[in-house]
């Protein structure tokens, strides 16, 4: 394999990480499915919030979808195999 040589002075670029905020976690039992949609990457995850995580996304959807943010869901535990926390995280 032939690559260039390296020359003091060359930096190495990194990809610019993308910009987001995390919500606090939560009980994936604040689903209905128990976080099922959430860990299947199913379009309508949203459907399946309920009490103070659903509040969280319909501000999300009124107020920070309109302005180009985007929101991504995601299983960050599984104690005993099943969906334990849930991160919420923002994007823009």
């Amino acid at each position: 394999m032939n690559l260039p040589a390296r020359h003091a002075g060359d930096q190495i670029s990194a990809p610019a990480p993308t910009p987001r905020l995390g919500t606090r976690p939560f009980p994936s039992s604040y689903c209905s499915d128990g976080g099922r949609a959430i860990n299947n990457f199913e379009p309508d995850w949203p459907d399946s919030l309920t009490g103070f995580a659903r509040e969280v996304y319909d501000n999300y959807d009124r107020y920070l979808r309109p302005a180009g943010y985007k929101l991504r869901a995601q299983i960050l535990s599984y104690p005993g195999g099943m969906p334990g926390d849930v991160g919420v995280f923002l994007h823009w």
